[in-house]
């Protein structure tokens, strides 16, 4: 991940792109990465996270986008797509 991060920041610049990856690009070294960059990004959170937020995730209605959890400058944010909609949150 950092050399696809670097080399496109090399060719096209830092700009202000939000980098986008799923939870499979969720490491702690990734994120430190990002982070120590002052970089913008959307990152999948692993399972483990999710069952930490599980009861408030399950206990709303989930028909709206947007709900955030956390504070300072990481969110959490649950977002599901209507073809997903009838997934739910691993036990």
């Amino acid at each position: 991940m950092e050399e696809i991060v670097t080399i496109m920041e090399e060719r096209y610049g830092k700009s202000e792109r939000i980098w986008v990856m799923d939870r499979g690009m969720s490491s702690a070294d990734n994120i430190e990465f990002l982070k120590e960059g002052n970089r913008r990004y959307i990152i999948g959170t692993s399972k483990g996270m999710l069952r930490e937020y599980e009861q408030q995730i399950i206990s709303q209605d989930w028909t709206k986008i947007g709900r955030r959890w956390g504070s300072g400058a990481s969110r959490l944010v649950w977002a599901m797509s209507q073809g997903r909609c009838w997934m739910r949150l691993p036990r």
